[in-house]
């Protein structure tokens, strides 16, 4: 795969496997591609999915819109298009109920992060730490 960034693989020409128009991920793509002033989406096969996406890229030999977690899976380098932070809110008067509070210890165990951390890609440095509402 040529360089190291989206500009240098989008002017290699070489086949992108794609995810359908509706795929957050394949927004990502598109969102990408236009900042980089490619007005051209790039030819490639339609992939369902992020493993099928990989896949595809594998055994092509050509690059495709997934997540770290299928490239990884296919031996397959992968450059991060985006970042996002996630944050849940409840409204003020769920916050002493018992499924809230469950919630929270969920997200804050070593269990969920480290079955999370398996899946690869995501930062979860403070998962479950509550936010002080400003």
């Amino acid at each position: 795969m040529p360089g190291q960034s989206l500009e240098a693989l989008l002017g290699s020409h070489i086949p992108i496997a794609q995810r359908e128009p509706a795929a957050a991920s394949q927004q990502a793509f598109e969102r990408a591609r236009l900042a980089t002033g490619t007005q051209t989406s790039p030819a490639g096969p339609t992939a369902t999915g992020h493993l099928e996406a990989a896949r595809l890229a594998a055994d092509l030999n050509c690059a495709g819109v997934t997540n770290e977690a299928a490239s990884r899976a296919f031996g397959l380098r992968f450059l991060a298009l985006e970042e996002h932070v996630v944050e849940l809110w409840a409204a003020e008067r769920w916050h002493d109920h018992p499924g809230i509070s469950a919630l929270t210890e969920l997200l804050n165990s070593a269990g969920f992060t480290q079955r999370v951390a398996h899946y690869g890609g995501y930062d979860l440095t403070h998962c479950g730490e509550p936010v002080a509402n400003n």
